[in-house]
C-alpha cells in the first residue's frame, strides 16, 4: 500500500508504480520491502522507513538500484509517473554492459536480477494496461476519489451522554456521511443527526427516542419512542408513526419497503411495511428449548 493510500489521500496510477517497485524489490531480495508483525507496524514502515537497500544482491546494477528508488519514493510527485517509463528503464538495464567482475557469486546474482527484471517488465506492461482500463472504468474523471476512511470526534455537553443499554445508540447512514444517535440529558433522551463535516442538530418531536437506524437510501431515520416504531425524514419534519411497539430490542431497514424489528427478547423477528401497517412474524422462537 502506497503512503498516499495508507493515509487515505487521493490516489492515481503512481500508486501502482509503488506496488510494482515493492514486487521488484521482493523478486530481487526474497523479502518484503516493508514488513512488520502487525498491520499498524507495516503501515508505519511504509510511511516512515526505507527498504533495506543492502539486501539487494551485490551484482544489482546501479541502473536498477536507481529505478527501484524512483518507484519507491514516498512523495508521489517524485515517483515515476508511468509504467511505460519503467519498461524503458528495464530494457536499458537489460542491454547495459555488465560492470561486475564475472565471479561465480556475481554471475549467479547477475542471473537473478535479469530474471527479476524480465518479470518486472511483464508486470510493468500489465500495470500500464490495468491502470488505463481500471481508471477509465472505475474512476471517471468527473467523480472525485473517495477516502478509504474518515476520522472525527463527537463531543457532548458535560451533563449529556449516549443513551443506549440494550439497544444501539448510534447508526451511520449508508453513504457514511451522517450519523444518527440518541443522547440523554437529565433523564430525557433525544434523537440527533450529525453530518461528519458539521455540528449535530436535535430532531424535533423525537423526545424519548431509542434504537436509531437509517433507511437504505439514507433519507429516513427509524427509531422507537412512546410505545411506537417511528420514522423521521433526514431533511426535517414531524416524525411519522409506523406501528405500535410497546418495547423493542432493535431494528433494521433492509429495503425501502419493509422494516424488521424485534419487540423483545422472547419474541421473534417481526416485519412491517415502512409506510405503516400491521407487523407479521418472520421467525418463531421455541421458548421451551431456551431460544431467545
Amino acid at each position: 500500500m502506497s503512503p498516499e493510500q495508507a493515509t487515505g489521500k487521493e490516489v492515481d496510477k503512481r500508486t501502482d508504480i509503488w506496488a510494482l517497485g515493492c514486487v521488484l524489490y521482493e523478486l530481487l531480495t526474497g523479502k518484503q520491502a516493508f514488513s512488520g508483525d502487525t498491520v499498524t507496524e507495516i503501515l508505519a514502515a511504509v510511511l516512515k522507513s526505507e527498504p533495506d537497500w543492502s539486501a539487494l544482491p551485490e551484482a544489482t546494477p546501479l541502473h536498477l538500484r536507481s529505478l527501484l528508488r524512483l518507484c519507491l519514493q514516498k512523495d508521489a510527485k517524485k515517483r515515476l509517473r508511468d509504467a511505460a517509463d519503467i519498461q524503458i528503464e528495464i530494457e536499458e538495464a537489460l542491454t547495459a554492459p555488465a560492470t561486475v567482475p564475472p565471479q561465480a557469486a556475481a554471475v549467479a546474482a547477475h542471473r537473478l536480477w535479469r530474471r527479476a527484471l524480465l518479470w518486472a517488465a511483464g508486470l510493468a506492461a500489465l500495470v500500464s494496461i490495468a491502470a488505463v482500463v481500471g481508471f477509465r472504468l472505475l474512476s471517471p474523471a468527473s467523480s472525485p476519489t473517495q477516502s478509504l476512511f474518515t476520522q472525527f470526534a463527537m463531543e457532548f455537553a458535560a451533563d449529556q451522554q449516549l443513551a443506549g443499554v440494550n439497544v444501539p445508540a448510534v447508526d451511520f447512514s449508508p453513504d457514511g456521511k451522517q450519523v444518527a444517535y440518541v443522547a440523554s440529558r437529565g433523564g430525557s433522551s433525544q434523537l440527533y443527526l450529525r453530518a461528519l463535516d458539521s455540528v449535530a442538530k436535535p430532531l424535533p418531536g423525537t423526545g424519548g427516542a431509542y434504537g436509531p437506524f437509517f433507511s437504505p437510501d439514507g433519507q429516513w431515520i427509524g427509531f422507537f419512542a412512546g410505545g411506537k416504531l417511528k420514522k423521521v425524514a433526514v431533511k426535517g419534519g414531524a416524525p411519522i408513526a409506523v406501528t405500535d411497539v410497546p418495547l423493542a430490542c432493535g431494528a433494521s431497514w433492509p429495503s425501502n419497503d419493509n422494516i424488521l424489528f424485534t419487540p423483545f427478547q422472547f419474541q421473534g423477528v417481526m416485519e412491517v411495511p415502512a409506510s405503516g401497517g400491521t407487523p407479521r412474524a418472520l421467525t418463531n422462537l421455541d421458548i421451551q428449548n431456551g431460544e431467545i
